[in-house]
């Protein structure tokens, strides 16, 4: 080894510094790494908004607005009528022949959901390639899909129900902001149904007949148009015309009358079979051992058309030339159903027969009581009609269904030969033992009636505003909105007082919700919806404005009779340089 110098010495020290300024970079490199990393706060930036939390509503009605601001019906049929609903086209040749005395397309969305448009098609060539009959649109909200949407048909009392034949050439569009989002038929020509598609029927008594179809629009398909288009058919099928009473959203649940199913509306205090001999079908039987003990008893297997298991059903037959009675079944609510409800069963004939072969044919006999047992209404074989719902279309299953003219506690409902009779067009059904024929029967329902649901009063857009103060829709006689403010844009401090908004300085969104309560029903609807606010630097979009800075401008009067003004401004209005100056909220 060599001797070691004082240059030696020198590189060394050098070196050593080097590599000590090196660590203390480092070391002071970390020190400033990302403020976030050390839990240090960091203000926040200029576009971060602040944030204030939903108000819930306590009593929602049926439309309500989803988490991306789409809205969607929950557990009730929503009329699309009211505010921001409009009838956005109908089809030549129809628009042709509308029955001069129900010109008024308006009463297709407006609140009175038991009126119609008619349409004749008397005078139109007999076949048709295609037709818009009716689009209705919402210009405020936008939809969700994956659920219900359809109209609903009004028709006279002795006029006949859609036929199979009509309902292959219907289809149900559905579209936003103009463009069409999907298109489904009702029926196709090999017999399959559209997802989701119901037939739902009922007689008015007096009021006509009514049928109400829909289908469920492609999850993935938002929209804010439905359209009811009829394809090559011949106009025949429409004898007595066509008469449209309103587009809906979703549809009344099943107030299933079973243990332990909507606990709410029973109040705990489930619907049961009422069992005596004028309510229900008994059979004499040996309860006794040695001893014969012959009694009168309830068919086997009725409860369960009340317990749990709604899959599970009750056969009942017809009488037949050997002898017996037809059969029947009563289920006790155990409270009253008030007028104007719906009551019914569900049921089914024969698990291999479509359900869509019974279209327009009459359902069994229902009749209905108060709690005292006597009788409410009835509808028998010849007058009842029957309401399809085609979900249950591989199980063949059917509603019977009438809506209540008395206020009732009871419903029975009773297999008859004469029932069979008028499908005799099928084939024979049931048991052929003694020519006994069967219904299968699942449970009895309730169905609340179809109300206006409170969005048809209170509706309010997205908007863009050039100024800091903006004047929302107020409360009324009929009903109170109240606006709490969720988001705006950072630094800013604006304020909803009343129906007003004021302090919206800052460029940006204010994101707003308003909860508006009916004053007759109580019921709510939360809207969220957004503000934006331009500054006059921002406004472009081709909008100009009119300053004595920028154009000289300044405010006058004509100067004589024969003169005239874009916009005409006089002496004794306060403040009229305001109109011309630069700061625009003033």
């Amino acid at each position: 080894m060599g001797k070691f110098t004082s240059t030696d010495k020198q590189n060394i020290t050098s070196r050593l510094f080097a590599f000590c300024l090196l660590i203390g970079t480092l070391m002071f490199m970390d020190s400033c790494r990302d403020a976030t990393e050390l839990d240090i706060p960091v203000p926040a930036p200029e576009t971060e908004n602040t944030r204030a939390e939903l108000q819930t509503v306590d009593n929602p009605d049926g439309l309500i607005q989803q988490p991306d601001r789409t809205w969607k019906a929950v557990g009730k049929r929503v009329p699309l009528v009211g505010v921001g609903r409009v009838v956005n086209s109908f089809g030549s040749p129809l628009l042709e022949v509308i029955d001069g005395q129900s010109d008024n397309f308006g009463k297709i969305v407006d609140t009175d959901i038991d009126n119609y448009t008619s349409f004749t098609t008397s005078g139109v060539s007999a076949s048709l390639a295609s037709v818009n009959l009716v689009s209705v649109r919402d210009i405020y909200r936008t939809y969700a899909g994956g659920q219900q949407a359809g109209f609903v048909l009004h028709f006279e009392e002795t006029a006949n129900l859609l036929s199979l034949d009509l309902l292959k050439n219907m289809e149900i569009h559905f579209y936003k902001d103009g463009y069409e989002q999907a298109s489904v038929k009702l029926v196709h020509d090999e017999g399959q149904t559209a997802v989701g598609l119901k037939l739902l029927a009922f007689d008015n008594g007096n009021n006509g007949k009514e049928q109400a179809l829909s289908v469920t629009c492609p999850s993935d398909k938002s929209f804010d148009e439905i359209q009811l288009v009829i394809n090559g058919t011949n106009l025949s099928l429409f004898s007595s015309g066509i008469d449209v009473k309103y587009a809906f959203v979703g549809d009344n649940e099943d107030k299933i009358a079973a243990t332990n199913h909507n606990a709410d509306f029973w109040e705990n205090n489930f619907p049961v079979v009422n069992t005596d001999r004028n309510f229900t079908t008994n059979e004499l039987k040996n309860l006794g051992g040695i001893i014969p003990d012959i009694q009168y008893v309830p068919i086997d297997g009725y409860e369960k058309i009340v317990d749990y298991e709604i899959d599970n059903s009750l056969k009942l037959s017809t009488g037949s030339l050997l002898g017996g009675s037809d059969q029947y079944i009563t289920v006790n609510f155990q409270k009253e159903i008030p007028a104007g409800y719906e009551v019914g069963f569900l049921y089914s004939i024969d698990s291999s027969i479509l359900g869509l072969n019974l279209l327009g044919a009459s359902g069994p006999d229902l009749y209905t009581y108060d709690s005292n047992g006597d009788e409410t209404g009835s509808q028998g074989a010849k007058t009842s009609l029957l309401s399809l719902d085609l979900l249950n279309s591989n199980k063949g299953q059917m509603r019977a269904g009438y809506t209540l003219e008395k206020p009732s506690s009871q419903v029975k409902i009773k297999a008859t030969d004469g029932f069979f009779n008028l499908i005799g067009k099928l084939p024979i059904l049931g048991d052929l033992i003694g020519g006994k024929k069967s219904i299968y029967v699942y449970y009895a329902y309730v169905r609340e009636p179809v109300t206006v649901d409170v969005s048809s009063y209170f509706s309010i857009d997205d908007t863009e505003i050039y100024k800091s103060d903006y004047e929302l829709p107020a409360s009324s006689d009929e009903g109170n909105v109240y606006y709490n403010m969720i988001t705006q844009p950072y630094g800013a401090n604006a304020t909803v007082s009343g129906n007003t908004l004021t302090g919206a300085t800052k460029e940006g969104a204010y994101v707003i919700q308003a909860i508006y309560t009916d004053n007759k029903t109580g019921k709510q609807v939360s809207h969220v919806f957004t503000i934006y606010r331009r500054t006059s630097t921002s406004a472009g979009s081709g909008s100009k404005y009119i300053t004595n800075a920028s154009h000289g401008a300044y405010p006058s009067e004509p100067l004589n009779n024969d003169g005239g003004c874009l916009l005409c401004l006089f002496n004794n209005v306060n403040s009229l340089n305001a109109i011309v100056d630069n700061n625009l909220d003033n």
